[in-house]
């Protein structure tokens, strides 16, 4: 049919308007006839999927998160909750000389893996939750030989800092390198080496230490120190420079064995806490718990009560939702699996009995680590005496526990 041509516009007479609509859906019916199977066989296709152990768990909130297994060989990602995962392990970890020592995961859709190849280091990265990774590699060395990746730290896309650690001259030293980067990685400027300047950081016991950075200018570093005394470093300038913080010791420092300092966590700019853990006897003793408070942005620090709540507890993992939350999990003297919660930043804890998890077995067990979301929601992965990994999910603070079945496709 040729429209009818009149002046300079396009007339269609009735007869042919009713003609073209008839044809065109008879057209449309034929195509759906013919598509309608393919379609209904393709909602249809069942989606497979594996049942996987996780040994590694980072939730952004509680649909998105990130994991690894028990190698380090396979990690996953989720935007369903943690119990439907997507395989996004990088084509580099096909290689049987990749070690993966850290990792850090910033939101849903960025990701950092620390490794070490032979004798470089190996930063994989991604912006798009894991559907392609990105390489960049180092060769920093030391006398001893090569460093590896210790910690990685971002505060958003574009700053970030690595942390690079290997064993020192004698036993229980370390060196340091700290590298920092403000175009996403695509540079990185080299803050401190305590190779070539051994003065530039004072190094807590081993290769314990840990970095935090509140923002560009302020950031700490903590880690076990072999006293009474509590290791605190800080910088005022993104991390060029590092002053050991004076901190008042503990009560009774003269028997405490050694202490090891976490965070500092932040409610504002101004008030933080910092939790301690410490040995009163030559090691073979069970832990304490105190903490330090700052109001004036970590200037000063201000000891805390040690509860008496926490004593004789065999702590194995720590996790700190904010600065006024937190909680420890391990073993009570009897063998017991026991929890202890803080909502005042350490000035009171709470003992919690947990009902839901495996039957404690303290000589075949494995507590691999715990970690709060909210003061309400987390988790908790043990391997059990068959070496298999159980995670576990609490709603309620910690008091009861389900088990969860992750699988992967």
């Amino acid at each position: 049919m040729r429209p009818l041509f009149t002046g300079s516009r396009w007339r269609i007479t009735a007869w042919q308007a009713r003609f073209s609509c008839i044809a065109l859906l008879a057209v449309c019916l034929m195509i759906g006839a013919f598509l309608a199977p393919s379609i209904a066989n393709a909602q249809a296709a069942p989606t497979s999927t594996h049942q996987i152990q996780l040994a590694g768990l980072t939730m952004i909130d509680q649909q998105h998160g990130w994991a690894f297994d028990e190698s380090h060989t396979h990690i996953y990602v989720t935007h369903q909750g943690p119990e439907h995962w997507r395989d996004v392990t990088p084509s580099q970890f096909k290689a049987t000389n990749m070690f993966v020592t850290t990792s850090f995961f910033l939101d849903a859709w960025h990701g950092y893996i620390g490794a070490l190849q032979d004798q470089t280091q190996i930063l994989l990265s991604t912006q798009d939750s894991g559907q392609t990774w990105q390489t960049t590699s180092f060769t920093l060395s030391t006398p001893g030989g090569p460093y590896y990746f210790y910690q990685i730290n971002f505060l958003d896309s574009q700053h970030g800092w690595l942390a690079f650690s290997a064993q020192g001259s004698h036993p229980g030293s370390s060196v340091i390198a700290l590298l920092r980067t403000s175009n996403g990685g695509k540079t990185w400027e080299t803050l401190l080496n305590t190779v070539d300047n051994p003065a530039s950081l004072a190094r807590p016991y081993g290769q314990s230490i840990h970095f935090t950075f509140a923002n560009l200018q302020q950031g700490w570093a903590t880690g076990i120190w072999l006293s009474g005394e509590v290791y605190l470093a800080s910088t005022q300038d993104g991390g060029k420079t590092w002053n050991k913080d004076s901190i008042a010791p503990i009560k009774g420092a003269d028997s405490i064995y050694f202490t090891q300092s976490y965070g500092p966590f932040w409610q504002n700019s101004r008030t933080g806490t910092l939790f301690v853990k410490y040995d009163t006897s030559s090691g073979n003793g069970m832990p304490h718990l105190t903490t330090y408070q700052t109001q004036d942005g970590g200037k000063t620090w201000l000891l805390g009560p040690s509860s008496p709540s926490t004593w004789y507890t065999e702590f194995t993992s720590f996790s700190f939702p904010n600065a006024r939350e937190g909680f420890s999990f391990g073993f009570d003297g009897q063998g017991q699996f026991v929890l202890h919660h803080t909502s005042t930043g350490g000035r009171t804890w709470d003992l919690i009995h947990p009902n839901g998890l495996l039957k404690p077995d303290v000589d075949n067990q494995v507590l691999g680590g715990l970690t709060f979301l909210t003061p309400l929601t987390g988790w908790v992965w043990i391997k059990d005496s068959q070496n298999n990994w159980n995670l576990f999910q609490t709603d309620n603070g910690g008091h009861n526990w389900h088990a969860l079945h992750p699988v992967a496709d």
